[in-house]
C-alpha cells in the first residue's frame, strides 16, 4: 500500500523505540528461531517467522522447520491467520500451511485487522474478507485499517470513514483522518486536529497543530511544536512540553526533552531504569 507522511512518521517512530532498548525488545518482543540458515531471519509471529534465500521469502517456525519454502517476492507477517504474499507484482494471501486461499489478484494487498483487509487494484482500495469477497467496494484512493469496526477512507481530498458493510457511516468530510481507539478517531478539518466519536461528534475540539490514537486511555498532542497528553475526555493529563513522544505501551512512553530521551508514566513521571 502506499505509505503516506503520517504513516512513515509512526514507523520511524516505533523503530526508534525499539533502538533505544534494543536489546530488551530483541528477547522479549522478537523471538527468533535459532540455528537456522537463511539471509534474512524476522521475528516470529503468530508461531512463524519471515525468511528470506536468494532474495525469495518465506516460512520457518519456531524450531526453525521450512513451513513455506522461499518463493515470493515479498511477504508480510501472519495477521488473524493469513499472511499477504506477493510475486510478480501480484498480492494475495496464504494460511499457515502455505496454501494460497485467496490467490494474487490485486497490485498490493495490506494485513488483516478486524477480521477485513484492504486490497488495491488499479489504484483503487477496498476490503475483502477472509474468503476474499470484496465487501468494501475497490473505489477509494486511500484507506486504513479496521479498528472498532469502522475504517477510515479516502476519495479524491476528503476522508471519512465505512463500516463492513461499505456503507459510508461518517461523511467525506476531512482533510486527514486517523483510526478509531477507545471508541474515537483524531481526524484533521483544515490545519488543526481535533477527535471525534463514532456518531461523529466532536468530542475534543479541533485546536491542536497534530495529534495521534489513544492508547491505554491517552492520546499524544502537539501545539507549537511541543508534544504532551490528554484523556478521552480532551483533558491534558500530561503537560504538552516534549519535544518528540511515542504512545503508551505498557503504562509508559518514550518521550525527547531538551535533546534527552527517556520514559515517563501516565502521570508524567520520570521512569528511572
Amino acid at each position: 500500500m502506499r505509505m503516506t507522511l503520517r504513516k512513515l512518521i509512526l514507523v520511524i517512530t516505533v523503530s526508534i523505540m525499539a533502538m533505544l532498548s534494543q536489546n530488551v525488545w530483541a528477547d522479549a518482543f522478537c523471538p527468533k528461531p535459532q540455528g537456522v540458515d537463511y539471509e534474512s531471519v524476522e521475528c516470529l509471529v503468530e508461531g512463524l517467522a519471515r525468511v528470506e534465500k536468494n532474495e525469495q521469502w518465506g516460512f520457518v517456525d519456531k524450531e526453525g522447520n521450512e513451513v513455506v519454502s522461499p518463493q515470493y517476492d515479498d511477504i508480510s507477517d501472519f495477521s488473524e491467520g493469513l499472511a499477504q504474499v506477493s510475486k510478480n507484482g501480484r498480492s494475495g494471501y496464504i494460511d499457515k500451511t502455505g496454501k494460497i486461499v485467496i490467490p494474487r489478484l490485486y497490485d498490493s494487498a495490506s494485513d488483516f485487522s478486524d477480521g477485513l483487509a484492504s486490497v488495491q487494484k488499479n489504484r483503487k482500495e477496498g476490503f475483502i474478507d477472509k474468503t476474499g469477497k470484496v465487501v468494501v467496494a475497490i473505489k477509494f484512493h486511500e484507506t486504513l485499517p479496521f479498528s472498532e469496526n469502522l475504517a477510515p477512507v479516502k476519495y479524491e481530498y476528503k476522508w471519512g470513514f465505512v463500516d463492513k458493510t461499505g456503507d459510508l457511516v461518517i461523511d467525506l468530510q476531512y482533510d486527514e483522518a486517523w483510526y478509531f481507539k477507545n471508541g474515537l478517531a483524531n481526524v484533521r478539518n483544515k490545519d488543526k486536529w481535533g477527535f471525534i466519536d463514532t456518531s461523529n461528534n466532536t468530542v475534543v475540539p479541533f485546536e491542536y497543530d497534530d495529534a495521534d490514537g489513544f492508547y491505554e486511555g491517552l492520546a499524544a498532542v502537539a501545539k507549537n511544536e511541543k508534544w504532551g497528553f490528554i484523556n478521552t475526555k480532551g483533558k491534558i493529563i500530561i503537560p504538552i512540553q516534549y519535544d518528540r513522544v511515542s504512545y503508551f505501551n505498557e503504562a509508559k512512553a518514550w518521550v525527547i526533552k531538551d535533546e534527552q530521551s527517556f520514559y515517563i508514566d501516565k502521570q508524567g513521571r520520570v521512569i528511572n531504569d
